[in-house]
Formats: C-alpha cells, sequence, structure tokens
C-alpha cells in the first residue's frame, strides 16, 4: 500500500488505521525508524512484548478484528457457570 500523508504542525504524521491494523501498531507501540538513501522506513521491532495483559488484550483484538463489547473474567466465568447449571443442573465444579 501507498498512501500520502501530511505532517502536522508537531512533525507527527498519522499512519492509515488499515496500515496499523495490519502492523499491529496499538496505542503506545514502538516502532523501530531506519534511514535509507530513499527515506525513512517505519518497522516493527523483531520482539515486540506486551507491556500489560490490556496491551496484549488490544493486539489480540486488532488482529482477529473483534470490536464488540469487552467482557471481565469474572463476566466470563459466570456465563459458562450459568451455561453449566442450565446443562447439568449443578454449579461448574
Amino acid at each position: 500500500m501507498n498512501a500520502n500523508v501530511k505532517f502536522s504542525a508537531k512533525g507527527q504524521v498519522v499512519i492509515p488505521k488499515d496500515v496499523r491494523d495490519r502492523y499491529l501498531f496499538v496505542n503506545g507501540a514502538v516502532v523501530e525508524m531506519v534511514e535509507m538513501p530513499e527515506g525513512v522506513l517505519l518497522k516493527r521491532p523483531k520482539s515486540q512484548k506486551a507491556a500489560t495483559a490490556e496491551e496484549a488484550w488490544e493486539r489480540l483484538r486488532a488482529v482477529v478484528k473483534y470490536d464488540g463489547p469487552v467482557f471481565s473474567d469474572d463476566e466470563v466465568r459466570d456465563s459458562i457457570d450459568q451455561m453449566f447449571r442450565e446443562k447439568y443442573g449443578t454449579p461448574m465444579p
């Protein structure tokens, strides 16, 4: 993909959303900037680990393109327990 982007007054550029999603450039992600004769190359560092669990979930949601509601662990457990009770008539072991 090729795109023309403008610099802001602060020297910032916006990377198009489809590119950010494709390369997992989520909020706060670190990118490597490499100077080349023909310009500047932005790329993901070879090993980019999530700083927090929330960042890991954000990356996962970007990969699977999930934009639905976010559920807490307790909500997921309660829902599974309810389904188990409905099916087997007893709480989940």
